[in-house]
């Protein structure tokens, strides 16, 4: 299974060289690295913030007037998530 989740990146140049600047992130390992490479296809041209958001990691604050509520994470690309 782990074949046939590495070959498409490393038969194509352009997500070869994605997953080889992935790789080296503690935490991301081939698998992590295939998930983004297919379900973020912009990911090269989104900051920091605008990635976490679209992956569902960013911390939204739930506040109206004076209540004040938690902090959470939500929405977002699912399977991308699940692999983060």
């Amino acid at each position: 299974m782990d074949k046939r989740i590495s070959e498409p990146a490393a038969a194509t140049p352009m997500f070869r060289h994605k997953a080889e600047l992935m790789l080296p992130i503690k935490g991301i390992g081939p698998k992590t690295a295939a998930a983004c490479l297919a379900y973020l296809p912009e990911l090269n041209s989104l900051t920091n913030g605008e990635a976490a958001a679209i992956v569902g990691l960013a911390p939204y604050v739930k506040e109206s007037g004076t209540f004040q509520g938690h902090r959470h994470v939500s929405r977002g690309r699912k399977d991308v998530r699940a692999s983060l």
